[in-house]
C-alpha cells in the first residue's frame, strides 16, 4: 500500500477489518457508515452520507431505507475508472489519487 494522504489512513484500517472479516466469516454483505470522507461532506452537505455498493439491488434497498429512517444516503459511483485510480506505482494499491499529489 502505497501512502499518499495521510489523512486517509483510516481507510486502511477499515479495509483491513472489512477483508479479515470476509476471509474469516464468509460474510454476504457488510454495512460501513462512517465519516472517512470530507469529500462526501463537501460534496453532498453535513446532512447526508455517501453510498458505494457493487450490488445495486442491495444500494436501491439501502437508498429507500435510509429515506424512511430519515438518514439519508445519495448513491455515488465506483467505476473503473476508480480502481484504476488506486493502483499504485509501487505497490497494488494507493490510498488516494496520484495525479493529486504528483
Amino acid at each position: 500500500m502505497e501512502i499518499k494522504n495521510t489523512d486517509a489512513e483510516g481507510r486502511l484500517v477499515l479495509a483491513d477489518a472489512m477483508t479479515w472479516t470476509q476471509y474469516n466469516y464468509k460474510v454476504e454483505r457488510m454495512i460501513d457508515i462512517a465519516t472517512l470522507t470530507g469529500a462526501c461532506s463537501a460534496a453532498l452537505g453535513p446532512k447526508m452520507g455517501g453510498l458505494f455498493t457493487n450490488d445495486e439491488e442491495f444500494g436501491d434497498t439501502m437508498f429507500k431505507l435510509s429515506k424512511k429512517v430519515e438518514e439519508p444516503f445519495w448513491p455515488l459511483p465506483i467505476t473503473d475508472d476508480n480502481a484504476d485510480n488506486m493502483k499504485g506505482v509501487h505497490s497494488d494499491l494507493r490510498n488516494a489519487n496520484l495525479s493529486a499529489y504528483s
